[in-house]
């Protein structure tokens, strides 16, 4: 099930059901929360989300009913959506973008954002969690690409924007704290 965006922990997906599958609609994970919503009314169909979530979905919805009907018409005919942009609180508060990523030695990524910015993210101490497992294989590992406004490998897996962010910024606040010597 391709992910079509994703933003404040909460992923947006559609399924594969070519010629079938009625009303439109997408599929929205937060945590262990789960909704269906109409693309038509943009209304809730099935499950449900906490309210700080689901005004966000809705309001997202709304803004991009045309390209959400866009993707549902391209996976009924088994084709793969476009991912859609997420939703922005104009108030900066979304990490920067993901513009390009690397894979480096000993399962390491180095990234550049849309602000110019630079970052190294170490994936070792991830590679025991969940899906995160199938990259210890280094020729998987090796395949991670720029996705929207994230990284992503085959299969689906990808990390949040903001965790991206966050980790690969710790690094270079420590490497700038080192090399002044702490100061």
């Amino acid at each position: 099930m391709p992910t079509i965006s994703m933003f404040y922990g909460i992923i947006i997906r559609m399924y594969f059901a070519p010629g079938e599958h009625p009303p439109p609609h997408f599929h929205v994970y937060y945590a262990e929360h789960k909704a269906t919503v109409s693309i038509a009314d943009c209304e809730m169909l099935e499950g449900d989300l906490p309210k700080r979530q689901k005004k966000p979905v809705l309001a997202w919805a709304e803004l991009h009913q045309e390209e959400l009907m866009a993707d549902w018409e391209l996976v009924m005919n088994g084709e793969p959506p476009f991912r859609i942009q997420p939703l922005n609180d104009g108030v900066g508060g979304m990490s920067p973008a993901v513009v390009s990523v690397a894979p480096k030695g000993d399962y390491e990524l180095e990234f550049v954002f849309e602000t110019g910015e630079q970052g190294v993210l170490d994936m070792k101490p991830y590679l025991g969690f969940g899906v995160f497992q199938a990259l210890k294989d280094r020729q998987r590992f090796n395949t991670v690409r720029v996705a929207f406004d994230t990284i992503e490998w085959p299969g689906e897996i990808d990390l949040d924007p903001a965790f991206v962010y966050a980790k690969c910024k710790i690094e270079r606040l420590a490497e700038t704290a080192s090399a002044s010597g702490g100061h």
